[in-house]
Parts: structure tokens; C-alpha cells; sequence
């Protein structure tokens, strides 16, 4: 089996779409009608950096035009989690999303 490679982020943080397609019903495995059979296959962008044992972390950054939420996921070197923490805590403050009221 062949070892996942380590993306090389530097000083920076690399930014990925949390996931590829918009939330879908609870309780689901897999999106309806997407021909998709696993968890996996929906979520390319999260699992590999669990493999490559890089901290990542995933912040809302807005609303599709349906209302349902999207996510920015930030990735960071290995080892390098008080960065990761800190360009989070930066871009969470930028983020001007409006964001339904809870009851």
C-alpha cells in the first residue's frame, strides 16, 4: 500500500472546500440520487489529511441560495496546530456570513 503524501503548506495554511456538494438530510450516508455508495466518496478533501496526520479544521463561510451551509477547511504542516488555530481564529473573524436564527 502505498503512503498518502503530505501536502507542504509552509507558512500559510491551505484552504479546501470543506466538501464538494451542499449538506444533504440527516441520518443519510450518502446523498440521494448522486449515485454515490459511501461516505468517502463525498468527502475527498477531509479523510487524506487524517492519513498524513496534518491538523485541519473546517469553519462555516456562508449559505447556499437554498440556505443550507458551506465550509472552508483550513490545513496546516504536521505539528503545526497553534498556526492552524490562529489563521482560523484570523479568517473566522473576517467571515461576514449571515447565519440563520436558532431556536
Amino acid at each position: 500500500m502505498k503512503r498518502p503524501q503530505r501536502i507542504a503548506c509552509g507558512n500559510s495554511p491551505v484552504a479546501t472546500p470543506t466538501v464538494p456538494i451542499p449538506a444533504f438530510a440527516v441520518g443519510q450516508e450518502v446523498p440521494p440520487d448522486q449515485g454515490m455508495r459511501r461516505w468517502h466518496e463525498w468527502a475527498p478533501f477531509s479523510y487524506p489529511f487524517n492519513l498524513t496526520q496534518q491538523p485541519a479544521a473546517s469553519l462555516p463561510c456562508g449559505m447556499t441560495t437554498d440556505g443550507l451551509p458551506i465550509g472552508v477547511q483550513l490545513v496546516a504542516d504536521q505539528y503545526a496546530d497553534t498556526s492552524l488555530l490562529n489563521a482560523c481564529q484570523s479568517l473566522e473573524g473576517q467571515l461576514t456570513s449571515q447565519w440563520p436564527t436558532l431556536l
